[in-house]
């Protein structure tokens, strides 16, 4: 359910700048939420075939596109100035959406890389 959170993160402002003429906001699907959007669709989707036929392979390529995933917002997050250029004269701040997708990312990382039990386990008990 992590791909849900990147996916509601991306429509969450990202980023906030206050100018004199008022609160300018970026929206993560105005820059790299499209992104980690698309990749929180994917993640989802593999969550739930993993819900249907439960296999080890799905669970790691999950765990690595969460990664994928948290590592955008992590490199957001550190180059708010790229993304605002001109912040000399006015304050910017990272937005909740980047934080909400950067949790979600690394749960699904948890998600992704526990232990699934394989169907030959199940047979033993």
């Amino acid at each position: 359910m992590a791909g849900a959170g990147v996916v509601i993160g991306t429509f969450l402002p990202w980023l906030s700048q206050a100018t004199p003429s008022g609160i300018e906001e970026l929206y993560g699907f105005e820059s790299d939420g499209i992104i980690t959007g698309i990749l929180g669709i994917v993640v989802l989707m593999i969550g739930l075939r993993k819900q249907i036929n439960i296999e080890k392979r799905y669970s790691i390529t999950s765990g690595y596109l969460s990664t994928l995933i948290s590592l955008i917002a992590l490199s957001d997050i550190f180059l708010e100035d790229f993304l605002f250029p001109d912040t000399r004269f006015v304050t910017s701040s990272v937005g909740l959406g980047i934080y909400f997708t950067l949790t979600t990312g690394v749960l699904g990382i948890l998600g992704g890389f526990m232990k699934t039990p394989s169907p030959a386990d199940n047979s033993k008990s």
